[in-house]
């Protein structure tokens, strides 16, 4: 540098400039030239040129991030995967429902898995399934294989939990049907424990006999009462010995352990217990375990 070339008017502000913008080819994941090069990949993945469209976003085809419509779930949707994770895996924080299904048959599960596959799988704190209908079915299983099972519940946590729960305001709550030839399958099978009934309204209770239930001109009988009652029930009716032995006076002695039996009277319109021995007493405080079934 000659003496005196730099001068201070030739380096005082705003004669020497504080941007070098850049020149020629760009690389790495841009292409063109400085100072406008264009974005021509994604880390080393190409870029297409097509101009893109309102709604559309980058979407991985024919080896370019190409400006297409995102997927959604077009009806009829079908999509086939082979990882080892739910296909479709929904979470709902707010304690609402995250999958909601309606229509004839709400939800359908189908597993191709001949030993262990689950068709629905469900697993929830209060409510893992809920399926409500008004004429069609909340819930459906069906099973192809020898050994398969439609639908499964599992409670496994304290001795209040419920693994298949039905309810219904004036219909059935749960129904168990055969549909194959000839009419001799199982549509129903309790396997291990018992069946347990609750509730105000139910298909086994004791009968206590009380003179509420008695009339006086005909001692020997002590009427049922139940909901709903039917002369097409089946009722199924055994004796307690609670208070004292059935008797029957005969001739002017009393002799324990006459028989009873059960039937339609149809002058009531109710069914009855009645002693065989119509000069017996049936006594107050007597209880019989009782069984209805509906037809």
């Amino acid at each position: 540098i000659v003496d005196s070339t730099i001068t201070l008017s030739k380096i005082a502000k705003g004669v020497i400039p504080t941007i070098f913008q850049p020149s020629g080819s760009a690389g790495g994941d841009l292409g063109g030239n400085y100072p406008n090069p264009t974005v021509t990949k994604l880390q080393t993945f190409a870029v297409s040129n097509s101009t893109p469209q309102a709604g559309q976003a980058l979407i991985w085809t024919n080896n370019a991030w190409t400006p297409a419509s995102p997927p959604s779930l077009t009806l009829p949707f079908s999509a086939t995967d082979a990882i080892g994770a739910p296909s479709i895996d929904i979470t709902n924080t707010n304690n609402s429902t995250a999958i909601k299904g309606t229509g004839t048959i709400g939800i359908s599960g189908v597993s191709t898995d001949n030993n262990s596959g689950s068709a629905v799988s469900a697993a929830g704190g209060s409510v893992a399934v809920l399926a409500n209908t008004a004429f069609g079915i909340g819930v459906q299983g069906n099973s192809t294989k020898a050994n398969g099972i439609g639908v499964q519940g599992l409670a496994s946590n304290g001795a209040n939990a419920i693994g298949v729960d039905g309810s219904s305001t004036s219909g059935v709550g749960v129904r168990a049907s055969y549909v194959g030839a000839n009419n001799n399958g199982i549509p129903l099978v309790v396997d291990n424990g018992y069946i347990k009934v609750s509730g105000n309204t139910k298909t086994a209770y004791v009968h206590t006999v009380t003179p509420n239930n008695l009339i006086p001109i005909t001692p020997w009988v002590t009427f049922l009462a139940y909901p709903g009652m039917a002369q097409t029930d089946l009722v199924f009716v055994t004796h307690n010995l609670q208070a004292v032995a059935l008797r029957a006076n005969i001739g002017g002695n009393v002799f324990e352990g006459t028989s009873y039996g059960v039937q339609w009277n149809a002058q009531q319109n109710r069914w009855e217990i009645f002693l065989e021995n119509q000069g017996g007493v049936m006594p107050q405080g007597e209880s019989f375990n009782v069984l209805v079934i509906k037809q």
